[in-house]
């Protein structure tokens, strides 16, 4: 009787040696794929990160390139003006507004 006894005790030992393994395995894998989803989702914060970047300097960029060429044929305007061609245009186009 002793013996089937220790033979109870063993399965149960066994028993509960696997339910922790198995306890174990399954924390493991949690951890596992949490740690995926953490990388997955700082790269996506990245990602998003790099285009917003890109996108708000590519807005400043293109502010100053306005600005540059703004400026670049400011002297040409200036001359066009003070000549008598723009006078003559200018004319025509306030008569042409009025009619």
């Amino acid at each position: 009787m002793g013996d089937c006894h220790m033979n109870t005790r063993n399965k149960v030992a066994i028993i509960f040696l696997i339910a922790i393994a198995l306890y174990g395995i399954a924390i493991a894998a949690i951890m596992l794929i949490q740690r995926n989803q953490e990388r997955l989702l700082l790269s996506s914060q990245l990602q998003d990160f790099r285009l917003s970047t890109r996108a708000a300097l590519q807005s400043k960029e293109d502010v100053l390139n306005n600005i540059a060429v703004d400026y670049t044929y400011w002297d040409d305007m200036v001359k066009y003006l003070s000549s008598k061609d723009s006078k003559l245009m200018l004319y025509g186009l306030i008569i042409l507004t009025r009619n």
